[in-house]
């Protein structure tokens, strides 16, 4: 700002000089804070997604919501891609959701209508939230003979209508026989599956190393 001095002492600004008033001030204020805000929401989001991997459960994908029949059909069309299913294996469902991230608690429970359903399918026997040993040992289950215990992901929206579906399975030591030694064995498997009427199809399954 430029001041030039009067005649008689006293000073006036030069023209074209301009002094910005309270509420000019008080833009520029709030401008200030609003900037430094977006700048702390944008650096908590980035540190939100740099937690995220390549590696997760339906990394990148939604999860789509269907009704309980129909969720329970897609976890049976992958229940039939990991086993022959029939009356001499026996499969118990844990109804914890598998999280997205594999170094995660899981926090969720699989609704009560898609375990009645998938009951109702007669794919699972029964239901097992066994807790893993500390030793190497397969975990016990309440049953009469051995199976595996079966636990899923939420399904996941792909393009068009194709889903994604994540089946973890263990293999359980029966509270009928647990004298004998048996190895744990466990494998997960990601499928891709196709509505095909009330039903759905596997177009793509994969075998996870971790």
């Amino acid at each position: 700002m430029t001041v030039l001095s009067q005649p008689d002492g006293g000073s006036r600004l030069a023209t074209g000089d301009h002094v910005p008033n309270r509420h000019q001030m008080r833009l520029r204020h709030s401008a200030r804070v609003f900037a430094a805000c977006g700048a702390v929401l944008i650096a908590a989001c980035s540190g939100e997604q740099g937690n995220a991997s390549a590696n997760d459960r339906g990394a990148g994908l939604e999860v789509a919501h269907f009704s309980a029949e129909q969720q329970a059909a897609a976890y049976a069309s992958a229940l039939s891609g990991a086993f022959d299913l029939g009356p001499p294996l026996v499969l118990l469902l844990d109804p914890a959701l598998l999280p997205r991230r594999r170094t995660d608690q899981p926090s969720d429970t699989l609704p009560a209508g898609v375990a009645r359903a998938l009951s109702a399918r007669g794919v699972v026997q029964g239901s097992c939230a066994a807790v893993v040993p500390a030793t190497r040992l397969a975990p016990v289950c309440k049953a009469q003979s051995a199976g595996y215990r079966v636990q899923f992901s939420p399904v996941f929206r792909m393009r068009g209508d194709t889903v994604q579906v994540y089946l973890v399975a263990q293999r359980y030591r029966p509270t009928a026989e647990t004298a004998g030694y048996q190895p744990p064995l466990e494998f997960e498997q990601r499928y891709a599956l196709v509505r095909s009427g009330r039903q759905w199809r596997i177009v793509r399954q994969e075998r996870l190393t971790h």
